[in-house]
């Protein structure tokens, strides 16, 4: 057993206000993204594994118009923890729109108070604490309370 860093003993050491939040949902909107898309979801499961909630996650990632491979590496990337949707809209909207859907369709036995959804940006890894301050403050531009 490794000896605990200061950085990881520091983040054990933080009281966690109760949450009622039960399930994570996030879209991830992509455009021709196939360089970028696995290390952002990769990052996902990063920011999930920090926080210690143990709550479920689900990725949707919304491959729209893409002319590479963004779709089937986020497949790849994503596993059995996500799914990839391929729509030729040429819109965020109409991406986010539907990646909402599709969460809402996959977590539709959950209480819609237990839901965090969440929008995260193809072309950038998550910081690690993400989902930490996403349960914090719902109330950021990157996340919207179902």
């Amino acid at each position: 057993m490794s000896p605990l860093t200061s950085s990881t003993a520091a983040h054990l050491d933080v009281p966690r206000t109760p949450s009622r939040i039960e399930a994570v949902g996030v879209v991830i909107p992509a455009r021709n993204q196939a360089g970028a898309i696995a290390q952002c979801i990769f990052s996902l499961f990063a920011a999930n594994d920090y926080s210690g909630w143990r709550h479920s996650l689900w990725i949707v990632v919304v491959a729209d118009a893409c002319m590479d491979d963004t779709a089937k590496r986020a497949r790849h990337a994503v596993g059995a923890f996500g799914e990839v949707l391929e729509i030729a809209a040429r819109s965020d909207r109409t991406a986010h729109r539907l990646g909402t859907s599709a969460v809402l369709e996959h977590f539709r036995r959950k209480p819609r108070h237990a839901l965090l959804l969440a929008a995260a940006g193809a072309d950038t890894p998550v910081r690690r604490d993400w989902i930490d301050a996403s349960l914090q403050s719902p109330d950021s531009a990157s996340v919207w309370a179902a």
